[in-house]
């Protein structure tokens, strides 16, 4: 038997007791083998624990089965490794005896709680909860319907009750790896998409209150507007909410606030330099262009395309380099290619009814690189808040 545990076999002896035996007693039983199994699916939850720690998800063995054998899966899985603390690995009956703050202080460090009873898992769930964790509770069995039901997340298996009780039925493990991912690549999708929006809607806002206010008439018409909101919601979408993204390490709080402080930086930056930009055409814009150009054009086609070159900007909230995997994504350049030719024809219909002014091809020209300066504004404004945030880690060090 020590050399079937050494080799990590579970072991099935096999016996019988004679037919006239009257008593159920272990000492009538004739010994016949030892055998030792192997378990396929040691691989398959070994590999499906590890990738849960590389996302920095906190894994404990909760079961009924005897505390030396969930110990060894432990150590399989190496989510305990030999000399730890016994309080990784206890039994659900100290569990339960420990007092209320004895389990708040104790729980994060709980690997292996076995000889669970259904009121053991119910409580470790709620104690987790109950310190600002999201639980995620996985079970198989009947019993585990009240722990499934508290749980944030309640991921059934295979019971019917079980089933009944939880928020996901899943018959594989892959897909919870898959769940994690898929669940992060859509909230960051989300962050990118938000800081677009919030970038459009603030600089039109702003724009047209200090153009108004400062010169009389704004230079964004009603229809710019709607055909430039128009553009961001379903293109700006198409682009990047559809942009998958890599493997998160980083878990997302459940208190922490959609908008970021580094998304808060990006809007405040980009709305800035659209509002000076278009103050300078608009103070210095005659004496440079000429008296014949028409200066709510120039503007109103400035701030379009820096929405559109704000578009790649917005690919990634935190990292400057958001051309990573841009490759790749078939979907973003189909949008970028839409907005091009959907703005020319919004452009040509405008002229056509008479609602706008034409513009040399210089100026085009100059709208266009005016545009591509929201990218080192963005590149300068996250250089900024890394240097800020180092400076504010040191001196909490």
């Amino acid at each position: 038997m020590d050399m079937q545990h050494k080799h990590k076999l579970t072991t099935v002896a096999l016996a019988c007791k004679p037919i006239h035996a009257q008593t159920q007693d272990v000492e009538d039983l004739i010994f016949i083998a030892l055998l030792g199994l192997t378990n396929e699916n040691n691989q398959d939850t070994n590999a499906l624990v590890g990738a849960l720690r590389e996302r920095l998800v906190k894994t404990v063995i909760v079961s009924s089965k005897k505390l030396s054998v969930l110990q060894d899966i432990s150590l399989e899985c190496e989510d305990v490794h030999k000399g730890d603390t016994e309080s990784l690995v206890i039994t659900g009956e100290v569990f339960r005896n420990y007092t209320d703050r004895e389990r708040l202080e104790k729980v994060d460090d709980i690997r292996v709680l076995g000889e669970a009873l259904p009121s053991d898992k119910l409580l470790l769930v709620e104690t987790l909860m109950e310190k600002g964790e999201v639980v995620a509770f996985l079970g198989q069995r009947t019993d585990d319907a009240p722990a499934l039901k508290r749980a944030n997340i309640g991921i059934a298996w295979s019971s019917e009750k079980a089933i009944e009780n939880c928020d996901i039925h899943m018959w594989d493990g892959d897909l919870i790896i898959s769940t994690i991912d898929s669940g992060k690549c859509i909230y960051h999708n989300i962050q990118s998409f938000l800081q677009l929006v919030l970038i459009t809607t603030i600089s039109s806002t702003v724009l047209s209150f200090i153009e108004t206010a400062a010169f009389g008439d704004a230079s964004l018409t009603i229809f710019q507007l709607a055909w430039i909101n128009f553009a961001v919601a379903f293109l700006g979408g198409l682009a990047l909410l559809t942009k998958a993204s890599a493997v998160c390490p980083h878990p997302i709080s459940s208190e922490q606030s959609v908008i970021t402080a580094q998304m808060t930086e990006n809007i405040l930056f980009q709305v800035l330099y659209q509002a000076i930009c278009s103050v300078i055409i608009q103070v210095k814009g005659y004496a440079v262009l000429g008296p014949s150009q028409d200066i709510k054009t120039v503007v109103s086609n400035i701030f379009i395309f820096c929405q559109f070159f704000n578009l790649f900007n917005a690919r990634d909230v935190q990292k400057k380099n958001f051309f990573r995997g841009i490759r790749k994504h078939k979907w973003f350049w189909v949008a970028t290619a839409m907005f091009i030719v959907l703005h020319v024809s919004f452009l040509m219909v405008q002229d056509f009814i008479g609602y706008g002014t034409s513009m040399h091809w210089k100026l085009w020209a100059g709208c266009v690189q005016l545009g591509v300066v929201s990218w080192p504004v963005d590149c300068l404004g996250k250089c900024i808040f890394w240097f800020i945030k180092r400076f504010v880690n040191r001196l909490h060090m």
